[in-house]
C-alpha cells in the first residue's frame, strides 16, 4: 500500500514539475525544439546533452513527454524535504566529484530496466558556454547498460542563466536532438578506460555536429 501511495505522489509530482518547468521554457523563453522524435518513447535510452547552465536537465527532461531520470548533487538533496522532492522528480543523489558506485549502479539499473537517462559529458557545466572535452563517465554508463545513445544540443541555456548567476535573461532557447547512436561492436569488447572513452568522444563529436547544424539553419 506504502509503495503504490508514493508511486502516485511521484507520478504528480513529477507531472507538475514537468509542467511547469515546460511553460515556463516554451512561453517566457520561447524554446523550439527540433528532432523530437529521435527520442524512443519506450526502452532504454541516455540522453547525451551539452552543459552550460543549471537549467539543463529539465530542458531536456521537458523536451519529450517521456519520463526521465537525472543525476543530481547530493549536496543539493541534504535537507529532507528538498531529498523528498528531488526523489519525487527522479534525481539520483551523486557526488560530482567523486560517483559513488550506488549512484552509477542505480543508473545502469534504470537503464536495464528500460527507462530514459539524462547524462552529461562534459562532466560539469562550461563557464564559457563552450563546448568542452568529454570525461568518460557516460562511455561507462552506456558500455554498461548497452543502452542507445541520443545525442542532444542546447543553445541559449547559457545566456539565460551561466553558471555562477542569480537571475535568468529572457533570451530564445533552441533544442536539437540527433539521432540515436549504437555502439554495439564497442558493447562487445571488454570494458576499459580506452573504450568508454572512446564512446564518450564519439557521443560529443555528435553534439559537436548537432550544434554546427542548428548555427546553420538560423
Amino acid at each position: 500500500m506504502a509503495s503504490s501511495f508514493y508511486r502516485i505522489i511521484n507520478i504528480l509530482v513529477y507531472r507538475w514539475g514537468y509542467f511547469s518547468f515546460r511553460f515556463i521554457y516554451d512561453v517566457l523563453f520561447r524554446r523550439s525544439v527540433y528532432g523530437k522524435e529521435n527520442i524512443p518513447k519506450k526502452g532504454a535510452c541516455i540522453l547525451a546533452a551539452n552543459h552550460s547552465s543549471f537549467l539543463d536537465p529539465p530542458i531536456v527532461g521537458t523536451s519529450s513527454f517521456r519520463k526521465m531520470y537525472y543525476f543530481a548533487r547530493s549536496s543539493l538533496m541534504r535537507h529532507p524535504l528538498a531529498n523528498l522532492l528531488f526523489k519525487l522528480w527522479n534525481c539520483i543523489p551523486v557526488d560530482r566529484d567523486e560517483p559513488t558506485p550506488g549512484s552509477l549502479k542505480q543508473a545502469i539499473r534504470l537503464l536495464k530496466g528500460g527507462q530514459a537517462l539524462i547524462l552529461f559529458p562534459e562532466g560539469t557545466r562550461s563557464l564559457d558556454g563552450e563546448l568542452q572535452e568529454a570525461k568518460m563517465g557516460v562511455g561507462f554508463i552506456a558500455h554498461k547498460s548497452q543502452a542507445p545513445v541520443v545525442p542532444i544540443y542546447i543553445q541559449g541555456a547559457h545566456q539565460i542563466l551561466p553558471k555562477g548567476s542569480k537571475w535568468p535573461r529572457f533570451k530564445k532557447l533552441r533544442v536539437m536532438i540527433g539521432t540515436r547512436l549504437d555502439f554495439q561492436e564497442l558493447y562487445q569488447k571488454k570494458g576499459s578506460e580506452e573504450i568508454y572513452q572512446t564512446i564518450s568522444n564519439q557521443v560529443m563529436d555528435s553534439i559537436k555536429n548537432l550544434k554546427n547544424r542548428l548555427q546553420l539553419s538560423i
